[in-house]
């Protein structure tokens, strides 16, 4: 593989400039025109299923017949538009359609995405960083990706819950058409198979994390420019490593730890003289930790102030995926086989060529992290080496590209043949990853939205009941759901409204400085009063900032009952469901008002200031 093609500066900012405008123009438009469908959901039955496979083959179709033709297509700058407006169409298409009649992104409100849509509704409301829950801390989640999506949201007016999809659909989208421009400059004979390849290749796998998702399709070209950058120096090559990394840090913050392992390995085996390859990391590193640390010098600052209270479990998770290592390339599937071509190229090329070290030493890191992963276990943690599965699939799969092109380089192959052994390819790759949205894309219809309905038309139940609830809230405290601390039965609240949280409805993303495990024991201790002045002592004492409003369950005629969470690890899942009653008569007093919503009963604290 040759290093990187040189270039003028102005044709290659405004070809990046064309790169990000297509993302966009094919986000708007696949957003706005699948809402013209208007069959059945994607929850009942397989009409959208079938037209989202079908739009994905005329996808592909369309980028096979561009590679193929080549240099045939003239002007140059039309087919280099159309590469763009493809490979941003192929990851919007794929994701997008199956949400056309659902306001949700994948996973709905469900776990994981209720956090996140609560994290960019709090950035939404300001552009001060702040704790997507807790009240009064610095966020430790990275908030890179979060950030600039309340800021847009808040400019368009979007609800942070609606703008979930689009936002998530752009970023699959722009992430592909980097993946293209900087293949373009590596690698440009077949910068768009390698583009191609490795947005299907993580399509099996990210769809409900975009962000990481959007770091793996991107993880194979920069593997190629950070070796290229340590081996030679090039100013221009350090500077994207840097760049690249200091997104990473700002963005995922388990990338950004392999990322590292990654480049200290790169510089470790690089043929250069030890004192070259520590300057050439610590100016990557340099470079990277000031983009990073916009995000992170909250948090740092806090955590500096009250180190011993920083105590998380954010790694806290081992499903069946992270306790094994992952070895794709024996499984009989078009995937299967993609992984294990890539892995026999590296295997036979690691020596000669440095596109092949590059991946090769990607995929060996990515190996290593699981292996790490699985004997934390015998500590009581783990290294989440599950969650670098799509770099594996990325990296495997450009190495599989590359793996293809030489053989065609070295065998006379009809042309004819090559597109359409090429196109079938992509197709069964393309199928069985659409396969993988099935689940999470019913749960887009299913769950309730924070309107209080479901996309399928089916009835809401009592979630149906919470904008009603937050009316309620509104009316009884007189202050913004920013400034009001709830202590809800169900943490769709928190996500739709806004609303600050006493506890955190999953251990693993709450923030390490909140003493999480403490609240939890707090709230038994509130539990167990019997009058009013028994529980406002309680509150009063709290060493954090307490609720000021209680969303119960109406379970009873002298008890309210709370659903609360609690950490199983090293259960699967990790998450586990209790309850807790507390006695109307705890509430019965002036200091308090209850009012019945549904099936929900609401208390605030009367006469109360938020501190």
């Amino acid at each position: 593989m040759p290093d990187l093609v040189p270039g003028r500066t102005r044709p290659h900012v405004l070809e990046a400039a064309g790169a990000l405008s297509s993302a966009a123009a094919v986000t708007a438009a696949v957003v706005l025109g699948a809402r013209l469908w208007r069959g059945a959901p994607y929850s009942v039955g397989y009409s959208l299923h079938a037209v989202t496979n079908a739009a994905v083959i005329v996808c592909l179709a369309a980028t096979v017949a561009l590679a193929w033709s080549g240099a045939r297509i003239r002007p140059a700058a039309a087919r280099t538009a159309a590469a763009y407006v493809l490979t941003a169409a192929l990851p919007t298409l794929a994701y997008g359609i199956p949400l056309a009649r659902t306001p949700l992104y994948y996973g709905g409100l469900h776990l994981d995405q209720q956090f996140r849509t609560q994290y960019l509704l709090r950035l939404t409301e300001s552009p001060a960083l702040s704790d997507m829950n807790y009240a009064g801390l610095p966020p430790y989640y990275p908030a890179g990706w979060f950030w600039p999506a309340g800021r847009i949201a808040d400019i368009t007016g979007i609800p942070a819950w609606q703008f979930m999809k689009p936002w998530s659909l752009l970023t699959f989208a722009v992430a592909a058409t980097v993946a293209l421009y900087l293949w373009r400059r590596i690698q440009p004979t077949v910068a768009l198979p390698l583009t191609t390849v490795t947005v299907l290749a993580v399509l099996f796998t990210s769809h409900q994390e975009p962000y990481s998702g959007a770091l793996a399709i991107l993880a194979p070209p920069m593997a190629v420019i950070a070796w290229h950058a340590l081996r030679t120096g090039r100013r221009g090559a350090l500077a994207t490593t840097a760049i690249a990394l200091g997104i990473t840090v700002a963005t995922y913050t388990l990338y950004a730890a392999v990322a590292i392992l990654t480049l200290i390995v790169m510089a470790a085996v690089a043929r250069t003289t030890r004192r070259s390859a520590v300057k050439r990391l610590a100016a990557v590193a340099g470079g990277a930790a000031l983009i990073g640390l916009v995000v992170w010098l909250p948090y740092l600052i806090a955590w500096l102030r009250s180190p011993a209270s920083a105590a998380g479990a954010a790694q806290e998770y081992l499903p069946t995926a992270g306790a094994a290592a992952w070895l794709s390339q024996f499984e009989a599937t078009p995937l299967g086989v993609t992984t294990a071509v890539g892995t026999v190229w590296l295997l036979l090329r690691l020596r000669t060529d440095r596109g092949a070290q590059a991946l090769g030493i990607t995929v060996g890191v990515a190996y290593l992290w699981t292996f790490l992963s699985m004997l934390a276990a015998a500590a009581g943690t783990t290294l989440l080496g599950f969650r670098v599965i799509p770099i594996l699939y990325a990296t495997l799969g450009a190495a599989a590209t590359l793996a293809a092109a030489e053989l065609v380089r070295r065998h006379s192959l009809p042309r004819y043949a090559i597109a359409a052994g090429a196109l079938l390819i992509a197709v069964a790759l393309a199928q069985q990853g659409t396969w993988q949205l099935r689940s999470d894309g019913a749960k887009a219809y299913t769950d309730v939205a924070c309107d209080g309905r479901r996309a399928d038309g089916r009835p809401a139940g009592a979630q149906a009941y919470l904008p009603r609830v937050d009316a309620a809230i509104r009316e009884m405290t007189r202050t913004a759901p920013r400034d009001t601390v709830v202590l809800p039965t169900d943490f769709t609240l928190l996500s739709c409204f806004g609303y600050r949280g006493f506890t955190s409805y999953i251990a693993q993303y709450a923030n390490p400085l909140a003493g999480e495990t403490r609240r939890k024991q707090l709230v038994e201790e509130w539990s167990r009063a019997r009058t009013p002045a028994q529980l406002t002592a309680a509150l009063d004492a709290s060493p954090a900032r307490p609720p000021t409003v209680f969303v119960f369950e109406t379970s009873g005629t002298r008890t309210l009952r709370l659903d609360v969470t609690r950490d199983t690890f090293p259960a699967d899942p990790n998450t586990g469901w209790s309850h807790l009653d507390f006695a109307r008569s705890a509430f019965a007093g002036p200091g308090f008002e209850a009012r019945r919503v549904g099936p929900y009963t609401v208390v605030a604290r009367t006469g109360q200031e938020n501190r």
